[in-house]
């Protein structure tokens, strides 16, 4: 037989994420949506679509690279950042109402803002090494 008596409590700690941890996550992940986007891939991990012609002629015109990178003049991808924060939460969106409504357009003919499964995979990644960091905080390590 096996008494189990117990004399007070003990608070045992629960690691979580600080809100720098999440503000940590939200600039990662708006770096790797920076570099899929860059290489011309879409929210999916596939090549972005073709831009039409008339448009990719205007665009090597204008400097670009005739492939659907969103970097024309690097403004949409610029405005891109936290929008809001809580206790628990931060929230990605855009600082410019005209980017905003830019990249509304740009959504209707391909996605390619957001996470994709990749990002996710590295994003859970990169949360589990802080959230292993921040157990080693608490056990004194």
């Amino acid at each position: 037989m096996i008494n189990i008596n117990e004399h007070g409590r003990r608070e045992i700690p629960v690691p979580s994420f600080t809100h720098g941890d999440l503000e940590d996550l939200a600039h990662a992940a708006l770096g790797l949506e920076s570099s899929r986007v860059a290489g011309a891939i879409n929210i999916h991990d596939q090549p972005a679509r073709a831009l039409s012609k008339a448009y990719e002629k205007r665009k090597v015109k204008a400097g670009g690279k005739p492939i659907r990178d969103l970097h024309l003049t690097g403004h949409m991808l610029a405005a891109r950042a936290i929008t809001d924060t809580g206790d628990k939460s931060v929230t990605i969106g855009f600082n410019d109402g005209l980017q905003y409504a830019k990249a509304a357009q740009n959504e209707k003919h391909e996605n390619m803002l957001g996470p994709s499964p990749a990002d996710k995979h590295q994003l859970d990644e990169h949360a589990h090494e802080i959230l292993q960091a921040n157990i080693r905080i608490l056990n004194g390590q």
